[in-house]
């Protein structure tokens, strides 16, 4: 009996283990309320409860007004037993209607709303560590809104036709925007899986991460279910609602493009005809395919690498450019950024410039190593006089996002990608695919850090990692070589 005890013990700590350390330097000796700091979006803080899955009702009957109602149940998991614990949820620009635990109403508290930290804290009494997660619903309405700024990304978006939902902002100092039309633990260090069921007026469709699994009219609603099994930072969750047409282009793994139907289904069909290639390119390189779909929805703006479900620019979809590069760069997100996840926006290199690296694999394979190379120089030498002039000189971690930078800075991806091509002509295609390989592997449907991705690394290029890290991925800079001829 007693070492059954020890093994559901375990069972029930693995999903927390990253964090119990730190928690104990936490716990006080005599108190039994444990203080937890909200998590910054550079800086994962540890949590005694775990968000699971998230299994969301959503009206958007209201759409072209942005207008939400909706409910979403959590299921929560707590790693130890506690006293007045409370469960952290963020919501930004909606309404908190109410908050149950296990069927019954508590109390929740709000922070400052306008901080990149917590927004809600739902006190929810005494708990106890279980292997079966208890369930905090938020009933939740208003305006969806968005980060704001000259140029906003991240949140919900209504234009032509079409209510959409960004996952990431480039100004917002929170940097996930799901929080703008999903209460939910908003922070990529806790991944969950994810259910939706949309309702909305007949003649329109939602597009959303997983596999649609239902799909009925009744008189002027129509009612859409999706669900994905795999679990996703909330970040890659969305949503696109409009008037929308399927394409399916055939694969082994589905491929789904959601095209305005009465516009642009022809050019969809020729603009994605490659992306079968484009995913036996990246199987290639970097392991089976990892989700139940590939899809792609024509949105305002965009790209944005939802996971299983591309936000993908309308004016792209409509150019019939069949190489498409852009479709490859997220299609490429789905290992990494998406299979493996930064723990926190600190190592969103990690995503991108994989993805952009990736666009030059494309188009090695597309045409050959000319192309690669070509590819690869026209990257480093935007970089290195543009970018760097407007963006400033930095390292790819950890890097600074004001003045001329941001959430994303094209120096991530660029500098990045080049960086990339570097390691992989120093340690050979078969020793460099063969790291990558094992990053995702360890790492798969969790997240990781740049020390992760650099112990794999290590595999490939052996003792000259430090020296290399050190120069190009957290270093600054690049050398500057003269050629001089002595008489």
């Amino acid at each position: 009996m007693l070492r059954r005890h020890h093994s559901v013990l375990a069972r029930l700590i693995a999903p927390f283990a990253p964090y119990l350390i730190a928690i104990g330097a936490l716990l006080p000796t005599s108190a039994t309320v444990i203080a937890q700091e909200p998590s910054h979006p550079l800086q994962p803080s540890p949590q005694l409860f775990l968000i699971q899955h998230y299994d969301a009702d959503i009206d958007l009957t209201q759409a072209s007004q942005r207008r939400i109602r909706g409910r979403v149940k959590m299921a929560v998991t707590f790693a130890l037993g506690q006293s007045d614990a409370v469960v952290r949820f963020h919501a930004k620009g909606i309404d908190v209607d109410s908050v149950a635990w296990r069927g019954i109403r508590v109390e929740y508290s709000t922070t400052n709303n306008t901080a990149a930290t917590a927004d809600f804290a739902a006190h929810v009494g005494d708990v106890s560590p279980s292997l079966i997660p208890d369930t905090l619903t938020v009933w939740y309405s208003g305006t969806m809104t968005h980060e704001g700024g000259t140029l906003p990304w991240g949140g919900v978006h209504f234009e032509g036709g079409i209510l959409y939902a960004l996952g990431v902002g480039f100004t917002a100092p929170y940097v996930s925007t799901t929080r703008h039309w999903l209460p939910c633990y908003d922070h990529p260090s806790m991944k969950a899986t994810f259910r939706a069921r949309f309702t909305m007026a007949a003649g329109n469709d939602v597009a959303s991460n997983g596999l649609r699994t239902y799909d009925t009219i009744i008189g002027n609603r129509r009612i859409v279910e999706w669900s994905m099994t795999e679990p996703s930072a909330t970040y890659l969750l969305t949503f696109a609602h409009g008037p929308y047409a399927k394409v399916v282009v055939p694969w082994t793994t589905p491929i789904e493009i959601y095209a305005l139907r009465n516009t642009d289904t022809i050019a969809a069909k020729r603009s994605f005809s490659l992306v079968p290639r484009m995913a036996d390119v990246l199987t290639e390189h970097f392991g089976p395919y990892p989700f139940s779909k590939i899809g792609y929805c024509a949105t305002t703006r965009g790209a944005m690498e939802h996971q299983t479900m591309v936000s993908y620019p309308v004016g792209l979809m409509r150019g019939n450019d069949t190489v498409n590069t852009v479709a490859a760069h997220e299609l490429a997100h789905q290992w990494f950024g998406d299979l493996v996840t930064p723990v926190d926006f600190r190592h969103a290199w990690l995503t991108e410039s994989f993805a952009t690296f990736s666009e030059c694999l494309w188009l090695e394979k597309l045409s050959d190593t000319t192309r690669y190379f070509f590819s690869v120089k026209s990257k480093a030498d935007e970089y290195i006089t543009t970018i760097a002039k407007s963006e400033g000189v930095f390292g790819l971690v950890d890097f600074p996002r004001t003045g001329g930078s941001s959430n994303y800075p094209q120096t991530i991806y660029q500098k990045g990608a080049v960086v990339l091509a570097m390691a992989r002509t120093i340690a050979g295609d078969e020793a460099f695919f063969a790291a990558l390989q094992s990053y995702l592997n360890e790492h798969r449907l969790g997240t990781a850090t740049t020390d992760d991705f650099v112990e794999h690394l290590t595999s490939a290029l052996g003792e000259r990692t430090q020296n290399f890290v050190e120069q190009w991925i957290t270093g600054k800079g690049w050398p500057i070589l003269s050629d001089r001829k002595s008489t």
